[in-house]
């Protein structure tokens, strides 16, 4: 018990010096009060501490509000996560457009405890949040995102629809095509290129221990042919080379603030690459020491 509370008498230690850097006020209050002897009033308690982070949280939610009215449309993010204690919460996240600048915008609002996981839930819960705790416009909503919420959702009810019904006939919902995961597919094909050599020592040790089990050396011993053939070697340098380009461009088109004639061409420029990949095997053999026959 001690030590948790020394470890919150230096959290609000650190706090303190933290936004005493940016406010002179505070500061002067520190070096005036932080070293006061025990029964005399510091104002520097952790009750104070709480009440100025809750303060400042007000302001911060205060002036995302304020923007997002004067801007008028709006959309958001839902992200679940677990606190210290196991609960589910939905992180709410509002996206706008800055009045000031122009440039996409988006702000974190608040934690909402999430006590049933079905989709009903998660409707009322953000819509009453927005609408009545925030007093937002919901027909001003332009969209909706899911994160580890997505599938807690949706194994209860649809997830595009969860809002729908609110947002008639302005929400427009885009149509899922595939999985892509372009980043992913890129980091495992590379990490296998990468660590070849080591992957196929292990396989190789594992096949000619004789103290391994005898399942695990027949495994390791098919995974090892496998990896040897020469259309698993060709294809994994092909697709490095593919996706690595996939990647790349993905997470250019992600990007909050970029605009709609950029996306046009990096999309051209990665067909152009494409078309390259596909009419330059000659460069991929020789990286492979595979002899091309004359022509």
């Amino acid at each position: 018990m001690k030590s948790l509370e020394l470890q919150i008498t230096a959290i609000t230690l650190v706090f303190y010096e933290l936004v005493a850097k940016f406010d002179p006020f505070l500061r002067d209050h520190i070096d005036l009060y932080g070293n006061t002897d025990s029964g005399k009033p510091s104002y520097l308690s952790k009750t104070i501490c709480d009440k100025i982070i809750q303060l400042m949280a007000n302001k911060v939610k205060d002036t995302i509000m304020a923007e997002v009215k004067k801007d008028g449309y709006f959309s958001f993010s839902v992200d679940s996560t677990s606190d210290i204690s196991h609960t589910d919460q939905l992180a709410l996240i509002i996206r706008y457009v800055s009045p000031e600048d122009g440039l996409p915008t988006e702000g974190f609002l608040t934690f909402l405890e999430l006590k049933d996981p079905s989709g009903e839930s998660i409707n009322d819960l953000v819509f009453n949040y927005i609408s009545f705790e925030l007093k937002i416009d919901f027909r001003k909503c332009r969209g909706q995102s899911y994160d580890n919420v997505a599938n807690m959702a949706g194994r209860y009810n649809e997830r595009w629809a969860v809002l729908k019904s609110h947002l008639k006939p302005h929400f427009k919902v885009p149509k899922y095509l595939s999985d892509t995961r372009w980043e992913a597919h890129a980091k495992a094909t590379e990490a296998i290129l990468e660590n070849y050599n080591d992957i196929t020592d292990a396989l190789n040790y594992l096949h000619s221990d004789n103290n391994t089990k005898g399942d695990t050396r027949l495994r390791a011993k098919n995974l090892l042919e496998k990896m040897e053939e020469f259309e698993i070697i060709f294809v994994l340098y092909f697709w490095n080379r593919v996706l690595r380009h996939f990647s790349k461009v993905n997470k250019i088109l992600q990007s909050s603030n970029i605009l709609l004639s950029s996306c046009a061409d990096w999309y051209r420029s990665l067909l152009d690459i494409l078309r390259g990949i596909r009419e330059d095997f000659d460069a991929l053999c020789q990286l492979l020491n595979i002899e091309l026959p004359e022509r």
